[in-house]
């Protein structure tokens, strides 16, 4: 003993490699020099795994007051900055739940509650099932309120609930209804309050539970306890909402509305600036949502012959007789000024077609009688 030196010690313990004479070099701190040890944790953290230290601590001899840490703890408290240089090192989601624990059981241990939340509120990665047990029981109330929230944070909602329940934590009982999102749940605390008279944590139940509780429920419990006067911001809050939506639905509709008459105006300019749609009537893409069929052909007709009239149709032009063939007189699906147009010209074709036949005809008895006259010579 006489030729250790604790500095030279240090000095050789860091360059060894081998992690078996680490963890012994712990083994013999945590027997022969307990007050040196924190020390060495930390000459030892970027090396050793703390996994495999922090049961050597847990089984090392009690050092510090067993009636106030308990036996459990072993050297643990005695290495609280050891491990918070474990957790900085590795961040919180890569530090080991041996070592979150180890932490939480020393804070837990010394009531720290300020310590506990917040390694709890950083921490993921340990039983949160254990400690929320644990700290349900324990007689200090924070520490129970400190329970239910963590019984929330883990989604054991209805055990939650009944634990604020029984501390009276109305406040916490609101917010674990709240998170759980279930809208059974918040109808039975609902109900519970009615039932022990608590009418204005019905108020503050029903304005936190809003997006999850049934507005017709609510108010149902609130008139058959006769409490409506305490569901008045609920409903006010309901009919306000349900306005909103209703006002932004009417919005949205006049401004679709307003956007197609838009539309159609556009169509119905470009359609009549277009001359080709006299000509060859509307395209596929110039169809749509303007179905008018014309009235039927006039039978017959002044030097018609009775055939079915087609614009720009001359008998006599064979080659626009077959491009006329795709403007035939029944075109379908045309606007009303394209319509209008089309019997407008028609009618003034069929005239003009008449007036030809008439001319023809006269000529042609002129010629017989001038032939006879001939003849009769």
């Amino acid at each position: 003993a006489s030729a250790w030196l604790a500095g030279e010690f240090i000095e050789v313990i860091a360059a060894v490699r081998s992690l078996d004479v680490l963890y012994k070099a712990v083994r013999f701190y945590a027997e022969q020099h307990t007050e040196l040890l924190s020390d060495l944790l930390l000459v030892l953290a970027p090396t050793a795994e703390p996994s495999r230290i922090v049961p050597i601590l847990r089984a090392a001899p009690v050092a510090s007051d067993p009636k106030l840490f308990g036996s459990s703890l072993g050297l643990l408290p005695e290495a609280r900055s050891y491990l918070h240089k474990v957790i900085e090192s590795l961040g919180a989601e890569k530090t080991p739940p041996e070592v979150v624990e180890a932490l939480l059981d020393v804070y837990f241990a010394e009531e720290a509650l300020l310590h506990l939340r917040e390694l709890i509120d950083m921490m993921r990665d340990f039983d949160q099932l254990a400690l929320s047990e644990r700290l349900e029981n324990h007689p200090n109330a924070e520490f129970r309120q400190l329970g239910v929230e963590l019984h929330k944070r883990g989604g054991r909602h209805e055990r939650a609930l009944e634990l604020a329940k029984k501390e009276k934590l109305w406040k916490d009982a609101i917010g674990v209804a709240a998170h759980s999102e279930d809208a059974e749940l918040c109808e039975q605390l609902a109900e519970w309050f009615l039932e022990n008279g608590m009418r204005e944590a019905l108020t503050a139940m029903l304005y936190t539970c809003y997006p999850t509780l049934l507005p017709d429920v609510g108010v149902e419990l609130a008139w058959m306890n006769k409490a409506l006067p305490f569901a008045m911001p609920f409903m006010v809050q309901t009919l306000s909402e349900v306005g909103a939506r209703l006002t932004r639905l009417r919005d949205a509709r006049e401004v679709k509305k307003e956007a197609q008459k838009d539309l159609e105006k556009e169509q119905e300019k470009e359609i009549n600036e277009d001359e080709s749609v006299l000509l060859y009537g509307l395209g596929m893409h110039q169809q749509q949502n303007r179905m008018l069929a014309l009235p039927a052909a006039p039978a017959g007709g002044g030097g018609g012959g009775g055939a079915n009239m087609m614009i720009g149709w001359h008998p006599a032009n064979a080659a626009a007789a077959q491009t006329n063939n795709y403007a035939t007189y029944a075109q379908m699906y045309q606007t009303r000024a394209a319509a209008a147009a089309q019997q407008q010209m028609m009618s003034q074709r069929n005239a003009q077609m008449y007036q030809t036949g008439l001319h023809a005809a006269y000529a042609t008895r002129a010629a017989q009688e001038a032939y006879v006259t001939a003849s009769n010579r």
